[in-house]
């Protein structure tokens, strides 16, 4: 390490200008790195590989950023650093060149229609880390047209043919170890549409849904696959695989929680109409908890979250005086070793069942949970195979989720604008778009288009709610800086109208560029499936005391793992009717991420009970935020 700390300290005597000294410093410690530069929701990190007798300090003092950035990024190292483990590390941002600095650093490159980041980097002779570097905020899977990339004078023509498709194929490899939820793919010469979706086991609309390929693929092009569709056998012999869910963002993470990936479905029968048997001891229940810590050798740092929060949930019931025996199974994803936990004749003691997690091995639980009539909840997947009124599932339903937007769509005082680019978040159009009204309006997002265009659309008697489907953030930020440089315009010519709503997506919060306070001015709403107000007092203390006890930064399966166990196990203690349902929906319980509200799939008494509330999150021109 402290040879790259020389090369830095050398670079920078020797460079003039502050945009040249910042530039030096970030190539060296991507070259540092050994791994370059990537992006992940719109920020730029160095991928680092750990050297033995590295610390936190050190890194924290090379990279010149906090150590709680690190720790916050990498949870999975809070117990210290080994040779070999892979972090990531956020890159500093440098202050902005004044226009003259700019003009003689750079030259302007505006994309064009078909161009890939490496067929720019080709044409240029430089690298995709030397691009990134130039380029805060930049995606290089997703580049849009007439997007403006600044190219440095200085490096062009410096980087040789090999050296760009290596720099290419190492940032895919990369991204194939830090995404859980795509899978990075290279377009190689000669690769065809036809063969890809072969050789993955997809769709062209699978491939279509995240991708720009009108008009076939082209060389160097990097894919953004769907890792769920992508055929599972190819997923382990992806690059420094296992493991690939260190580093969840937040949308991946927030997505995981209600989708973990299954296996085979099982085939074990169970007695559907089962009833609940009401509890035997009023102050005394017996848990069993099924929760898969380690898959191949390999500790799961989610679901070790999940059972810390677990843990401070029962601590905090046996101060409520309540007392509760745990036991901890370890969740496989074999049927035969779930059939012998579950024969077990202490299992047999068990009044609720918290898991398993994945839907494939939850058979043999269920048909032991059919036979007593005891209660078995589902914490984090949808379950669509099994039907039990026993099976209670956290993740809310998807029938229900845009229910809370209707109103904010419908009314004849409404004027709704639909906002599209060339690069739409296809899932939420999809979901969202049977709420549009038949005579809503539209505009088609154009880099740097006239303001004047978009006031075309709107209204000045009708409150004009824009629906946003653009899914990068370069278009998001540009609508949303157009639309409040109308309504300033407005004010100031003393026009007075019913006023302006944005709906977007829950994913706008992985932006990390984007310009926060027109979220307040233009009072952005968006349906989440989970939230947990970090801003909030009793998220606070749990924040702390998590960190107190683990030395490690709460996630969402730590607030999920808390909810599930405070909310269930008090629920069955005060439940005397055999109807955990309603016991659960009169919780008074303080809980970290809400709401909660459960009922049975399609009012059917024979059917699973599932949560239907989606929290609908709205900033308000006060700067205040409301959860409903």
């Amino acid at each position: 390490m402290k040879k790259f700390k020389l090369l830095i300290y050398s670079l920078v005597a020797m460079m003039l200008s502050y945009g040249a000294e910042a530039t030096a410093q970030q190539a060296a410690r991507s070259q540092a790195v050994g791994r370059g530069m990537v992006s992940i929701d719109g920020k730029r990190y160095y991928v680092h590989t750990v050297e033995a007798g590295e610390t936190l300090y050190s890194l924290s003092r090379f990279y010149s950023v906090d150590q709680q950035e690190i720790l916050d990024r990498n949870p999975h190292a809070v117990e210290g650093f080994q040779p070999g483990q892979l972090l990531i590390i956020p890159v500093r941002e440098q202050q902005p060149l004044t226009p003259k600095q700019q003009a003689k650093t750079f030259e302007l490159h505006i994309v064009n229609q078909g161009e890939t980041a490496y067929s720019i980097c080709r044409r240029y002779g430089i690298t995709v880390d030397q691009l990134m570097e130039d380029n805060p905020g930049l995606d290089p899977t997703a580049l849009s047209l007439e997007q403006t990339l600044n190219i440095r004078k200085t490096a062009v023509g410096k980087s040789s043919e090999e050296a760009v498709n290596q720099s290419i194929k190492q940032y895919g490899d990369a991204m194939n170890n830090l995404s859980t939820g795509f899978v990075y793919h290279t377009v190689e010469k000669g690769e065809t549409l036809y063969s890809l979706c072969r050789y993955y086991g997809l769709t062209d609309k699978d491939v279509a849904a995240y991708n720009e390929i009108a008009g076939g693929l082209r060389e160097g092009q990097i894919l953004r696959l769907p890792a769920a569709k992508v055929k599972q056998e190819l997923i382990s012999q992806l690059p420094d695989s296992p493991p690939r869910s260190q580093f969840p963002t937040e949308h991946e993470a927030y997505d995981s929680l209600n989708h973990p990936q299954t296996g085979p479905a099982d085939n074990v029968e169970y007695t559907s109409g089962a009833a609940e048997t009401p509890r035997r001891d009023p102050d005394h229940v017996n848990v069993a908890m099924f929760i898969p810590f380690s898959t191949d050798s390999a500790v799961s740092q989610n679901f070790m979250d999940f059972y810390k929060g677990s843990l401070l949930a029962f601590a905090d019931l046996k101060e409520q005086g309540l007392s509760v025996d745990v036991n901890v199974y370890n969740e496989t994803r074999s049927l035969a070793e779930i059939e012998n936990i579950v024969a077990a004749p202490d299992f047999a003691r068990n009044e609720l069942i918290i898991g398993p997690v994945y839907e494939n091995v939850l058979g043999p639980a269920l048909r032991v949970a059919s036979e007593r009539g005891i209660p078995v909840v589902s914490p984090l997947a949808t379950v669509e195979r099994h039907q039990s009124p026993l099976i209670y599932q956290m993740a809310p339903q998807n029938s229900s989720k845009y229910d809370k937007l209707r109103e904010l769509l419908s009314g004849d005082d409404k004027n709704v604008i639909t906002v599209t680019s060339p690069n739409n978040d296809i899932e939420f159009q999809r979901d969202i778009i049977g709420l549009i009204p038949q005579d809503a309006s539209s505009v088609t997002y154009v880099r740097k288009m006239a303001s004047t265009e978009i006031e075309k659309v709107m209204s000045r008697v009708k409150e004009n709610v824009f629906v946003f489907y653009p899914g990068d953030e370069m278009a998001v930020d540009e609508m949303l800086a157009r639309i409040s440089s109308i309504k300033n315009s407005w004010t100031a010519r003393g026009i007075k109208t019913p006023g302006i709503s944005v709906i977007g997506s829950s994913r706008w919060q992985r932006f990390g560029n984007i310009d926060r306070s027109l979220f307040f001015k233009l009072r952005l709403n968006y349906i989440a499936s989970y939230h947990a107000d970090r801003g909030n007092e009793l998220v606070a203390a749990f924040n702390k005391r998590y960190i107190s006890s683990y030395n490690s930064v709460p996630s969402l399966y730590s607030y999920r793992g808390y909810d599930a166990v405070k909310l269930f196990v008090s629920s069955y203690a005060a439940d005397d009717r055999g109807d955990l349902a309603s016991a659960v929906n009169r919780s008074k319980e303080e809980l970290l991420a809400v709401p909660y509200h459960f009922v049975r799939n399609n009012g059917d008494p024979n059917s699973n009970c599932v949560n239907n509330e989606w929290v609908l999150v709205s900033y308000n021109d006060d700067y205040t935020i409301t959860v409903k």
